[in-house]
């Protein structure tokens, strides 16, 4: 049907049907010494890609969907080793769609990334003018769109030619009878309050509307390395959590003839990776809490709170950057708010980045990033 009756003519779509496993923001590389502050779990980003890669031939999904930042610097040898695995999945009978995202030219160009990763991916027409392709797997459509805008800097946008190539293909797929699915790095859909920076989005202005007018309901998109879901007339978003920080999430989405449903769950450490891998992981994790805690013990030093204070500030920071990463802030605002320690909290931050950012998104928090369930 059409949504919203936005169509003249009513399309009599075929029923879909698509199991899909689908993660963001992999940043593999090989460097067992690789140090990040952000992310402290990076050295072990080898041996997590290699449970991700049991996890998901286990579970053998219809396909294997993945959304930028693919590697972590765009090395050629960290692009040759993650496609020897990609070529693992895609041997064992699961088709792998990918996207590129800015990081992974940071090195090599489009030349190198074509010729590595395109032979271990599922793809059946390509955009002349980019790395875009789409593929039909159950029913849909899925668009892998080069959003990485190689000669503008990190920000995402789509030259005239692949905005041309996108359009005549949607139609294409609507004439078909085709549900879609829109793949790419950088985001699609406006966040409110200026919450998200105008370079996390995709800067082609005209890009929402052309997707709803194709009834396009569900995007998958990545880049800010936390969970979401944000919503516009009747068109949906996921923007996925870096698979190394957070709550080292791997998405479940299930296409039927009546509709779509998302859950993101955390990768099984402890039964598809090595011995030891869950611990160092946490351990990871905890050494960067730490790290932050210190920057924020700083700051809160500086408005003169005591010692008790600060504790009680950090503890409700934690909570907060917890629940923003891991897609649970709409349900945790209220009780964020609530806290004996969050008007400290707001005027510690007031005067730094923090502060107006924990401001807009308790004001408009994203729903539930782990979950969505839309129907046709």
């Amino acid at each position: 049907m059409c949504i919203r009756d936005r169509c003249k003519t009513e399309v009599t779509y075929q029923d879909p049907s698509l199991f899909a496993m689908t993660i963001s923001d992999l940043h593999y590389t090989s460097d067992p010494n690789v140090i990040s502050t952000v992310v402290p779990a990076m050295p072990y980003a080898k041996q997590a890609t290699e449970a991700l890669l049991n996890q998901v031939i286990e579970q053998k999904p219809d396909v294997f969907l993945i959304t930028g930042d693919n590697t972590n610097s765009g090395r050629e040898s960290d692009m040759r080793e993650l496609a020897s695995y990609l070529k693992q999945i895609h041997d064992a009978g699961i088709p792998v769609v990918m996207t590129p995202g800015n990081h992974d030219f940071n090195i090599c160009g489009a030349k190198e990334y074509r010729e590595i990763f395109f032979p271990v991916l599922t793809i059946d027409a390509e955009d002349p003018a980019s790395l875009s392709y789409y593929t039909d797997i159950g029913g849909l459509r899925i668009f892998a769109m080069d959003d990485s805008s190689i000669t503008a800097g990190g920000n995402g946008v789509f030259k005239d030619e692949t905005m041309k190539w996108l359009k005549e293909n949607l139609k294409q797929a609507e004439k078909e009878g085709m549900r879609v699915l829109f793949l790419s790095h950088h985001n699609v859909i406006a966040g409110k309050e200026d919450a998200r920076n105008e370079s996390y989005r995709i800067n082609n202005t005209d890009l929402e509307s052309i997707l709803k007018k194709e009834h396009v309901r569900l995007c998958i998109s990545g880049h800010l390395h936390s969970q979401s879901i944000l919503e516009t007339d009747g068109m949906y978003e996921i923007i996925q959590g870096m698979f190394l920080s957070g709550q080292h999430s791997i998405g479940y989405l299930t296409v039927t003839k009546e509709g779509i449903q998302y859950e993101a769950k955390p990768l099984d450490f402890v039964r598809y990776g090595k011995d030891g891998l869950a611990d160092q992981i946490a351990a990871a994790d905890e050494k960067g809490a730490a790290r932050l805690d210190d920057v924020f013990r700083e700051i809160i030093h500086k408005k003169g709170y005591d010692a008790e204070e600060t504790e009680g500030i950090l503890k409700l920071l934690r909570r907060f950057l917890a629940a923003n990463t891991n897609g649970t802030l709409s349900e945790e605002k209220d009780a964020i708010m609530a806290d004996t320690y969050y008007e400290a909290m707001m005027d510690a931050m007031a005067e730094e980045n923090y502060g107006p950012w924990i401001a807009s998104l308790l004001r408009n928090p994203p729903r539930d990033g782990n979950r969505l369930q839309i129907t046709w």
